[in-house]
């Protein structure tokens, strides 16, 4: 084992046990799904903030606003694809159609990747993505 602590969510009542083995792997255990989320969230973060980051950056149709047109307009064809989809406008319905224990899972999620966010110095992200306004907190 390389880590072991008791993770608190310090704007929820989220709380996990969090285990990083010697080999990297995040081991998380909690009373409930929304803690587990939380720390999910935090170990996915931990270790993926940048993709994690750029993958939102995709599905909001926003690659173009940070990186241009992109070779053959590629970032343009890929917002105008994501934004044709509607997946942020359509999101809260998307949500609220999910089992709780669900919906406990992901508010866990986004709570745990945002504290990730807050704890991030950026000089410790890769240099593509290390101090990006692109890289902050989320909500469901």
């Amino acid at each position: 084992m390389k880590y072991r602590d008791r993770l608190r969510c310090d704007v929820s009542d989220h709380e996990a046990e969090i285990v990083i083995t010697e080999a990297g792997v995040v081991h998380v255990t909690a009373d409930n799904w929304g803690s587990l989320g939380f720390g999910q969230g935090w170990g996915c973060a931990r270790d993926n903030l940048g993709v994690i980051a750029d993958q939102i950056v995709k599905v909001r149709g926003e690659r173009a606003l940070h990186w241009g047109r992109g070779v053959n307009d590629m970032h343009l064809a890929s917002d105008f694809g994501y934004r044709a989809l509607d997946l942020v406008g359509r999101a809260p319905i998307l949500r609220d159609a999910q089992p709780p224990w669900i919906r406990e899972l992901v508010e866990g999620y986004v709570a745990g990747y945002n504290k990730a966010v807050r704890q991030h110095d950026p000089k410790d992200l890769a240099p593509w993505c290390a101090g990006a306004p692109w890289v902050r907190e989320l909500d469901e």
